[in-house]
């Protein structure tokens, strides 16, 4: 059996290797956004279950960067759940008695719809800030790890966090 890491290298990351694989019609690449904040990334294993030419299929549109992304509708912002306003360094505290550590940007694959693309996500695995933040706030009782996902952690990092926490 593959490891998560050797199934993530099997991953489209170039809309045009994905057209290709699933033999969509080159008249849909004026749809493409070919410089994307938010790049493509999609595990073969998931592309596999795409209609091959089909364009609208909903799982090849939950992943693909279209320009119409880049349109502002009235209505929709960047930051809908204002996180960003409640965001120090990578720990996120907006409810009472919980936060929200960001331990990581990386994911399994990039979904257009997540609501977390646009913060500013730190490469940084020094968690030293929020745990200090988290030990002054004797209120909080839940801390969520979240990202990315923090799976993505090395064990060392990952295993150093959890423990801290605790």
């Amino acid at each position: 059996m593959a490891s998560w890491k050797e199934i993530q290298k099997k991953s489209f990351f170039d809309w045009k290797k994905l057209f290709s694989f699933l033999s969509l019609d080159p008249k849909w690449e004026k749809s493409i956004d070919i410089d994307p904040s938010f790049s493509l990334y999609l595990p073969l294993r998931l592309a596999k279950k795409i209609t091959p030419c089909h364009f609208q299929d909903p799982i090849l549109r939950q992943f693909l960067p279209l320009i119409e992304e880049r349109e502002n509708k009235k209505g929709f912002t960047a930051d809908p759940v204002h996180d960003c306003s409640f965001l120090k360094n990578n720990l996120l505290s907006k409810y009472s008695g919980r936060a929200l550590l960001l331990c990581s940007s990386s994911c399994a694959m990039h979904c257009r719809f997540c609501f977390r693309k646009f913060l500013p996500y730190s490469s940084s695995k020094d968690f030293s800030f929020a745990l200090s933040q988290i030990e002054k706030d004797k209120t909080i009782q839940e801390v969520i790890l979240s990202g990315g996902d923090p799976l993505s952690l090395d064990d060392k990092t990952f295993f150093s966090l959890l423990s801290s926490l605790e």
